[in-house]
């Protein structure tokens, strides 16, 4: 059976050939009222609880086309 592996890059730096370089980023809040919900984070990208607590106390960076995603009310 193969295994499956999920990589996750919290932060990066931009290089020439990423949509960071292109676009920027987008500060988000986390939790809160008008912030990402918690439980979003956590289904979508499968955070730790310490990642979390750290997303919640210094914001979460994304990409403008995750930031819209994870903003963005459900239809």
């Amino acid at each position: 059976m193969a295994e499956q592996q999920m990589y996750l890059v919290a932060h990066c730096e931009p290089c020439e050939e990423c949509v960071l370089a292109r676009e920027g980023d987008v500060h988000l809040s986390v939790g809160g009222s008008g912030g990402v919900p918690i439980a979003l984070l956590r289904r979508v990208y499968g955070l730790s609880i310490a990642e979390v607590v750290a997303a919640r106390a210094e914001g979460y960076r994304a990409t403008p086309v995750e930031a819209r995603y994870l903003t963005d009310p459900a239809p």
